[in-house]
């Protein structure tokens, strides 16, 4: 990551999203970021969301998981 200060704020915000907050709510900590946040914390959030499913249907599971990130950074590149 180029941004020094977005990878801190990034590390910052996972551990907030580990810990129950959802994406929404820790953007409006860091408003400064929340264009380039919000994006990450959607695909942390899924991907945290479907570790389950990846225990009981790999295959299926990552997939999607793949559909949804080329999709993120799609949007992203818009």
């Amino acid at each position: 990551m180029d941004d020094p200060a977005l990878a801190f704020i990034l590390d910052e915000a996972l551990a907030l999203l580990d810990a129950g907050e959802e994406p929404e709510s820790i953007i409006e900590r860091f408003p400064d970021f929340s264009g380039k946040l919000l994006p990450l914390l959607r695909v942390a959030s899924t991907l945290k969301e479907t570790a389950d499913d990846a225990i009981e249907v790999p295959f299926e599971a990552l997939k999607d998981i793949g559909e949804f990130i080329g999709d993120q950074i799609e949007k992203m590149t818009d």
